[in-house]
């Protein structure tokens, strides 16, 4: 199985909380890994983020196949839906500008290549959900 849970959030996934809510995963196939993953109930829902590490033909393959996987972990955990969701920022981690967005104002643009991705693996329903965050200081 191409699914590894591990105890240490994966370096692509930094931008998410290491609060114990997540539990996060690596996935992999006989080339090495493709992807890193965190998972979280909510609700009806199980919450899944993806950063892929890898491209092409044969990590699609392997992730194809890992959707069973995660179809099952959601029926295991009496969720109806499986809610993707995917981070993009300026401030890096979760798919800042290490991966792709370089500014604010890029993060709130629709990422085609993303729905059409997430449509090849059967997500339906695709919204954008804007955020921000505003820090609290501690000392007041």
């Amino acid at each position: 199985m191409s699914v590894c849970r591990v105890g240490q959030q994966p370096d692509m996934l930094d931008g998410l909380p290491d609060s114990g809510r997540y539990s996060w995963l690596l996935l992999r196939d006989r080339f090495g890994e493709y992807g890193q993953a965190a998972l979280a109930e909510s609700g009806d829902c199980l919450e899944v983020h993806l950063e892929m590490t890898r491209r092409g033909p044969q990590a699609m393959r392997s992730l194809r196949k890992d959707m069973a996987w995660l179809h099952a972990e959601a029926r295991r955990l009496g969720k109806s839906r499986i809610l993707g969701l995917k981070g993009v920022g300026s401030s890096g981690g979760g798919g800042g500008n290490r991966h792709g967005s370089t500014s604010d104002t890029e993060a709130l643009e629709v990422d085609r290549i993303w729905v059409r991705f997430t449509s090849s693996l059967g997500f339906v329903n695709h919204g954008l959900v804007h955020t921000a965050i505003l820090p609290v200081d501690p000392s007041e």
